[in-house]
């Protein structure tokens, strides 16, 4: 974490440092991600997130749709410690929203 915001980072085959993230605009990130995934369908009601990062677009998908269950699996199984600091999951997780995994 620097300056209050989370560096995300993944090491490519090449050696390469690669974000995972936007250090500055992780959430407009998200939601343009999500806006371009949707390609202007509403939220379904079963959601999975391969590859969570640090959850910015779980915080999107759930607020696009309040009862969204999202199965959400990690395959960087670093990135879970920030992940769970970032933010307390545990709500989504007790009302059965979310569930998630990681890899290996």
């Amino acid at each position: 974490m620097t300056d209050g915001r989370f560096e995300t980072q993944v090491r490519t085959p090449t050696g390469a440092w690669v974000r995972v993230h936007s250090a500055y605009a992780p959430e407009p990130e998200a939601r343009a991600f999500l806006d371009k995934a949707l390609d202007g369908q509403p939220v379904p009601p079963v959601v999975a997130v391969l590859g969570v990062g640090l959850g910015y677009v779980i915080d999107d998908l759930a607020r696009r749709r309040s009862d969204v269950r999202i199965v959400a699996l990690e395959l960087a199984p670093s990135f879970i410690e920030g992940w769970s600091k970032r933010r307390d999951w545990t709500e989504l997780t007790r009302k059965g929203r979310l569930i998630t995994g990681t890899d290996p």
